[in-house]
């Protein structure tokens, strides 16, 4: 299934020509961070025990559920390093400048924010008057 994935995502990215690298250099960063995280290689590597065969509680995941709840993960898990990928490059970056620069909505970056101060991942680093800026930490 894995090389399936692959090779359509292979004839997707030929059809669409010529890339820039430059222009897509955050996406690319945070794709590749997304696809390293503990969370998104485990429900990888776990599909055929979960679609084929049984899960710990003794029943098979639908496998339509199964590619909602991976193409959840894999957005939930994208997000999340698009935000830490922008903070990389700037420092101090407030909400709506994350916003900005990655195109997420301001509730979505709230709740990853959040996620990622609990895991240590980034932190608040004081205020631009009443707006909390946030910074990615060395974890």
């Amino acid at each position: 299934m894995f090389a399936d994935y692959v090779q359509q995502a292979s004839d997707i990215i030929a059809a669409l020509g010529k890339f820039d690298v430059e222009a897509n250099r955050v996406a690319l960063s945070a794709v590749r961070r997304t696809f390293e995280t503990p969370r998104v290689r485990w429900l990888t590597g776990m599909e055929k025990q979960l679609v084929e065969r049984e899960n710990v509680y003794g029943k098979k995941i639908d496998p339509d559920n199964y590619q909602e709840l991976l193409h959840d993960a894999i957005t939930h898990e994208y997000n999340k390093s698009l935000i830490l990928v922008s903070l990389a490059e700037t420092e101090g970056q407030q909400i709506r400048q994350l916003a900005e620069k990655t195109g997420l909505d301001l509730h979505t970056i709230s709740n990853c924010l959040v996620e990622l101060e609990k895991s240590g991942l980034a932190e608040l680093n004081g205020y631009d008057g009443q707006h909390p800026k946030f910074i990615r930490t060395a974890a």
